[in-house]
């Protein structure tokens, strides 16, 4: 079904767009299966584990990768701070106070400032001659909401995915924090967060466990003994299509196609069903439809009900 609606003339003239910002280590994962039908734009300015080449597609129909340090605006030079660990590189220094009591402070130890050029969204855009974005995945180590702002308007309130990672604590200095985009993001109007995920790391200080014992080994088995504090969350929010009136042919197949593949398929179903009413004459949405709702009879069959059985016997049972 997904190569069925990917291949409909619409997408074929119009490919889904995927934005990864902070691509370091691998490209987005969620994206495998759409990659042959997609154009992918990558961005890292930390190339230290930045592991592909500008001569391969890694299986997308186009691949743009950027060697570059992405911001909310062009800058002929900006101070980007490389830290012991390539994923926590960023154009904010880091927040040491913030950080002194997290177990993994050290990944954030500054060990160069460079000085580099920025770009930003719209003239990387403008220079690939796209006028859109459909899944915006960011994690930029504290301005994923700088980023998202920087967007043109209209591209920005037509993204159908939207990831960002902010930061709870404060690990860099004036960083983007996730009540600012769950405000922002309300603001809005039309996108729904679909999911969150706080993360985080144990809070105890480095000298804690060095007191402890001087041994790495053990350190790391009393960090991992530990809890974990809410230090950041990874959030995903769908688009509800309701500032498009009708919604386009493109968006309704492209966002049933994005809400399968998160596995929201009651989200999928609604989606399908506004399809077959808005363009009555185009039998995918039927097809959509019945497929989506074949999924969701599956999870049935496939138990998916039962963490939510066990939380409801746990209760009920005063535990």
């Amino acid at each position: 079904m997904l190569a069925e609606v990917l291949n409909h003339p619409t997408l074929l003239e119009k490919p889904p767009v995927l934005l990864d910002v902070g691509a370091s280590g691998q490209l987005h994962t969620r994206w495998k299966r759409l990659a042959k039908y997609a154009i992918c734009i990558a961005f890292d300015g930390d190339t230290r584990d930045f592991a592909y080449s500008t001569t391969e597609n890694k299986g997308y129909l186009k691949l743009h990768l950027y060697h570059a340090l992405l911001a909310g605006k062009v800058q002929e030079k900006a101070t980007f701070y490389l830290t012991a660990s390539p994923h926590c590189s960023s154009l904010l220094p880091p927040d040491a106070e913030g950080l002194k009591f997290m177990a993994w402070a050290d990944r954030f130890r500054v060990v160069e400032e460079v000085q580099m050029p920025t770009t930003d969204l719209p003239t990387a855009l403008a220079s690939l001659q796209l006028t859109y974005i459909d899944w915006f995945k960011t994690d930029s180590q504290g301005i994923d909401l700088q980023l998202f702002k920087s967007l043109p308007a209209t591209v920005r309130e037509n993204v159908l995915v939207t990831e960002m990672e902010p930061g709870i604590i404060n690990g860099y200095q004036g960083e983007d924090k996730l009540h600012e985009v769950l405000a922002y993001m309300h603001q809005q109007g039309h996108f729904w967060l679909a999911d969150l995920q706080i993360k985080g790391s144990a809070r105890i200080a480095k000298s804690t466990l060095e007191s402890a014992t001087k041994r790495s080994f053990w350190q790391k088995l009393l960090m991992f003994s530990l809890p974990n504090s809410a230090d950041w969350g990874e959030m995903l929010y769908l688009h509800t299509l309701e500032n498009q009136t009708p919604p386009t042919l493109r968006s309704l197949l492209l966002a049933w196609l994005f809400a399968m593949e998160l596995k929201q398929t009651g989200w999928a179903i609604h989606l399908a069903k506004r399809g077959q009413a808005s363009f009555p004459d185009e039998p995918l949405f039927a097809k959509m439809t019945r497929y989506a709702t074949s999924k969701l009879w599956g999870n049935i069959w496939r138990l998916r009900f039962l963490p939510a059985l066990r939380t409801k016997l746990r209760k009920m049972m005063g535990g």
